[in-house]
């Protein structure tokens, strides 16, 4: 049974909860802003490479405009992941425009979350999915959209 990671509660900070994570566990973020100034890590190989990292609560609107990751870093994630989703957050800064350094081999779900990469040229989304397919939900994607790739591309 996949197990809920709270951050703030629990693990001080994402990078904690995303090294202490099993496969299919949730990282869970409590309202606030989360600033990210190196990528996240999940290269070690006792890292989970399955997991959702979501809000509280992705359905409310107002928990996912309160609940930022501001990815002052070149990209979110370093590293290669087998199955991400991201559910009911907001995501600004830099790192939102690439938001893994690897790759994601087998799926990617963008649920319910504003990825905005602000007005500048140089802060247009590129996302790769090698893996089955790359799934928006009810999400998005602010600024301009450089290049999406995947094999099954759904909206």
């Amino acid at each position: 049974m996949a197990d809920d990671l709270n951050v703030p509660a629990d693990f001080p900070t994402i990078q904690s909860a995303i090294s202490a994570a099993g496969n299919g566990d949730g990282i869970v973020l409590a309202p606030g802003t989360y600033l990210i100034d190196q990528p996240l890590d999940t290269n070690a190989a006792s890292v989970a490479t399955d997991f959702v990292i979501r809000s509280s609560d992705p359905d409310d609107p107002a928990v996912v405009e309160a609940t930022i990751i501001d990815a002052r870093a070149q990209s979110l994630f370093a590293g290669s992941i087998e199955v991400l989703e991201i559910a009911g957050l907001t995501v600004v800064g830099e790192g939102g425009d690439r938001l893994v350094e690897g790759e994601i081999t087998r799926g990617f779900t963008l649920r319910k979350t504003v990825i905005d990469g602000g007005d500048s040229p140089g802060r247009q989304f590129a996302l790769e999915a090698t893996g089955d397919r790359v799934v928006l939900i009810g999400g998005a994607m602010r600024g301009g959209i450089r290049e999406i790739r995947g094999e099954d591309l759904m909206h």
